[in-house]
């Protein structure tokens, strides 16, 4: 079973933000609305049962925080943007804390690059050609406050793909606190 554990966006940034793709015709294949979420950490191949009993407990030590949004950012490949997405202006450290918390319990899930918290709103095919359009789009929305909302839990998804997209289905969450 694909698994990965996520913070999910609350409903109402989630409406703010497919709004403002439709106005801008964001490039790429854009995340839908109700999928929108933190990745903390992506497992892959997983045996639920394991993972959930090994975070049993673990964020329990944690308080509940708030996440802003604020600007775009995009990951680039070979000089082509590949994923658009939006930056964490506050909760930042709080969304890097839960990561270590699960590779500290899930080591061999950590991963060889440092964790980067961000908002996954598009993804474009290699040889999109739309460099210069993304450049813009960042420049232009640099500033543009998405929105916030409360974390307050971590949640272990499974992830069944699908032609018209994938599908998450909630296996597990934790409470922080």
């Amino acid at each position: 079973m694909r698994l990965f554990l996520a913070v999910k966006v609350a409903p109402d940034v989630c409406r703010e933000l497919s709004s403002w793709a439709d106005e801008v015709s964001l490039p790429g294949k854009r995340v839908a609305p109700e999928n929108l979420h933190f990745t903390l950490n992506f497992l892959g191949e997983g045996d639920l049962d394991q993972v959930a009993s090994r975070l049993h407990g673990a964020f329990a030590g944690m308080e509940p925080f708030s996440v802003s949004l604020k600007g775009l950012g995009a990951f680039f490949s070979r000089g082509a943007p590949r994923v658009i997405f939006v930056k964490v202006d506050r909760g930042y450290n709080e969304l890097i804390a839960l990561e270590k918390v699960i590779s500290g319990k899930l080591p061999e899930f950590r991963k060889d690059k440092p964790f980067i918290p961000h908002l996954t709103v598009s993804r474009l095919k290699e040889g999109s050609g739309a460099k210069e359009e993304v450049e813009k789009l960042i420049e232009t929305y640099k500033k543009r406050d998405f929105g916030s909302f409360e974390v307050d839990r971590v949640i272990l998804f499974s992830s069944n793909l699908q032609p018209a997209g994938p599908v998450y289905t909630v296996q597990a969450q934790w409470q922080l606190g």
